[in-house]
């Protein structure tokens, strides 16, 4: 679970950070055809319903809101639009009044992402970026700490789990 939350995180902040506009831009609307050409792998669709799963929410209603027949969840090749699953993303964050979607040990509140990406549109490079905007997460989140380690010109970003109590536990170390 770890290594999905990574990936979303991070799809979602890039998404975000690539389509801030200068204000000296035109804004212009993506065309909706070259949108609906690329799609979702079910198993992401699988992945992100875990949260609901576990705390025992039935998925079959939130599957129909985001217009997602529930007989492709058995489909391993299946795929959904765009569309589709930013719908569910938002029918999760609703139901849920979770940004990561019942993933993490207690609730990511609403709205938290957007004061980040506010914040984070300030920032000239996209390594300040990211370390203020995991500066922003490191109150938020108690499941785990994003890093951003920088070597030899190679960026990883870490997750490193929090452990309550220990001694090497990033959240002790205040």
């Amino acid at each position: 679970m770890r290594q999905y939350l990574a990936a979303v995180l991070l799809n979602v902040g890039w998404r975000h950070a690539v389509n801030f506009d200068l204000p000296s831009q035109r804004r212009r609307r993506p065309r909706a055809a070259a949108m609906s050409q690329h799609t979702v792998a079910i198993q992401q669709v699988r992945l992100i319903l875990q949260g609901v799963q576990r705390r025992g929410l039935a998925t079959l209603p939130l599957l129909q809101r985001a217009g997602i027949p529930p007989a492709l969840l058995h489909a391993p090749l299946a795929r959904v639009s765009q569309v589709q699953y930013a719908l569910l993303i938002r029918v999760l964050r609703r139901r849920l009044r979770d940004e990561l979607w019942g993933l993490c040990s207690r609730p990511l509140p609403v709205g938290s992402f957007g004061r980040c990406a506010a914040g984070l549109v300030h920032c000239r490079t996209l390594e300040a970026a990211l370390r203020q905007g995991f500066c922003h997460y490191h109150g938020l989140l108690a499941d785990f700490v994003p890093r951003l380690q920088v070597q030899g010109g190679v960026a990883q970003v870490l997750l490193i789990r929090r452990v309550i109590g220990s001694r090497n536990s990033p959240s002790s170390s205040r």
